[in-house]
């Protein structure tokens, strides 16, 4: 068999926490189609197999913000999320999901039973997008099956798997001055700050220097800014300081935000992006929308980073106008 073609499995970064906390607000109903052709059927009326929609999402911050970065994921206009409960020693049977053409289903129970396709056998899953235009259906288990579905309308399963597999990143062919950089950041140290998590972690492990508009240094990275083709893009650059053995969890950058970064040192930086490993010099990085972090490494690590808040599409086409796409 081959799975992909009914599901894949995604390194999705989701508060379990949150979503559990959020399910406990949510309003359930029976499942019901109308119409001829489920007349006498299960999805008549199914009271066994609950469903509870969020239309408005002012109380579920969390599923407000998984709905957004699945839009921007798999670029959907129509992404409906809603939560399933499936009670304790029931079934739903052999079935095609109507106008869902996919869905990514974060399952939120710690025991369950699998997804049986027709064709495919039975998977377990705990975050996947699945093809629920092949005929499927969930056996009876011991334990209550809770779920949280957000189901996409328009992006077939062959185009939303093609653009989660999409790079997250592009190596630039630019050669940034190291020597001078590191230099102009030490000559400089006096002005940065520690990283806000700092006191919070109670460990010395990531130092910043902002490069505002009015700051003295915005003069120099002018050049550099030129060379990029981002001059007079919202750009808000910054030396990063990560000492060595430290670690940064993976998290998202605010503001969707999209960024260059330039390596200042000898030794080559990691960056981890969906817990996947990508060494760099120069790189053009969506780390608005792509869970990223940093393991441990026995070097530091010294990044010149341009902060952009552009859409992807806006910047990547600048640095490939410019010949730096790799």
């Amino acid at each position: 068999m081959n799975q992909t073609t009914y599901y894949k499995e995604l390194n999705f970064e989701y508060n379990v926490d949150k979503l559990l906390e959020e399910e406990k607000s949510v309003e359930y109903q029976p499942f019901e189609i109308g119409g001829r052709s489920n007349e006498n059927t299960f999805f008549e009326y199914a009271p066994t197999w609950l469903q509870g929609k969020i239309i408005d999402f002012s109380n579920f911050e969390e599923i407000g913000r998984l709905t957004d970065l699945i839009k921007y994921r798999f670029k959907s206009n129509d992404v409906r999320p809603r939560f399933y409960k499936q009670q304790a020693n029931t079934s739903v049977p052999m079935h095609r999901d109507m106008n869902t053409k996919c869905s990514i289903n974060i399952i939120l129970s710690d025991k369950y039973s699998p997804v049986v396709f027709e064709e495919g056998g039975g998977i377990n899953y705990k975050c996947a997008l699945l093809n629920l235009r092949k005929r499927h259906s969930v056996p009876a288990f011991e334990e209550e099956r809770l779920l949280i579905k957000f189901s996409i309308f328009d992006v077939s399963y062959e185009d939303a798997f093609q653009r989660w597999e999409q790079q997250p990143l592009w190596h630039l062919d630019y050669e940034i001055d190291k020597e001078y950089w590191r230099n102009v950041f030490y000559e400089n140290i006096q002005e940065g700050q520690w990283h806000w998590s700092v006191p919070k972690r109670k460990e010395l492990y990531w130092y910043q220097l902002f490069i505002r508009d009015n700051s003295p240094l915005k003069e120099l990275t002018r050049n550099v800014e030129m060379d990029l083709g981002i001059y007079g893009m919202n750009n808000f650059p910054r030396f990063s300081y990560q000492f060595p053995n430290t670690s940064l969890s993976h998290h998202f950058d605010e503001d969707n935000m999209v960024s260059i970064n330039l390596n200042l040192l000898e030794t080559i930086p990691i960056i981890h992006i969906e817990h996947k490993s990508y060494p760099y010099n120069a790189i053009f990085v969506d780390v608005g929308h792509r869970p990223h972090g940093v393991e441990p490494d026995p070097n530091s690590r010294l990044i010149l980073k341009f902060c952009l808040r552009h859409p992807l599409e806006e910047v990547y086409d600048r640095l490939d106008k410019f010949g730096l796409i790799k």
